[in-house]
C-alpha cells in the first residue's frame, strides 16, 4: 500500500533486520539493511542524520560478519555526516 520506496517500509524493513542481528542471522539482516540505506539515501537529504544511524548499524552488522574493511568506509560516511551536524 505504501509503496516499497516508502520512509514506513524502509523503517519496517531496518526492524525486521534488527529482529533477524538480534537471532545472529546476519546473511538474512545484510540485504535489508542495503534496501532500509538505499530507500533513506533516495528519500531524505544525503547528509540527514537517518542515514548516519543506518550506516552505523550496517558497519556493526558487517564488523559482526567480519568484514571490517568494508564497514571502515560506511563508519566515515556516518562520521561525516555526524560532524556536519555538530558545527
Amino acid at each position: 500500500m505504501l509503496g516499497p520506496d516508502n520512509y514506513i517500509t524502509a523503517h519496517s524493513f531496518f526492524m525486521l533486520a534488527y529482529i533477524y542481528i538480534d537471532q545472529q542471522k546476519y546473511e538474512q539482516a545484510e540485504p535489508l539493511y542495503q534496501r532500509t540505506l538505499k530507500i533513506f539515501e533516495n528519500t531524505l537529504p544525503p547528509d540527514h542524520l537517518y542515514i548516519a544511524g543506518r550506516l552505523e548499524d550496517y558497519a556493526s552488522l558487517l564488523r559482526n560478519m567480519n568484514r571490517t574493511t568494508e564497514a571502515e568506509p560506511l563508519e566515515e560516511r556516518a562520521r561525516a555526516i555526524r560532524a556536519n551536524h555538530s558545527t
